[in-house]
């Protein structure tokens, strides 16, 4: 271990870091990037769907 490598701050060993309020946060964020992946592909499918339709048609 260097003499630049920094250990952490006293407050992080104690345990003063809200983690469940981190992991809330965490977990709203991966909800939303889940809806928004799932909307993004329901409307790349049905425009590919209705870009087939016209063209067949």
């Amino acid at each position: 271990m260097s003499k630049t490598d920094k250990l952490p701050r006293a407050e992080y060993l104690r345990g003063e870091i809200d983690f469940p309020e981190m992991i809330r946060a965490d977990y709203r964020k991966a909800i939303l990037i889940h809806l928004l992946s799932a909307i993004a592909t329901i409307l790349v499918t049905g425009g590919l769907f209705l870009l087939a339709f016209f063209l067949i048609k």
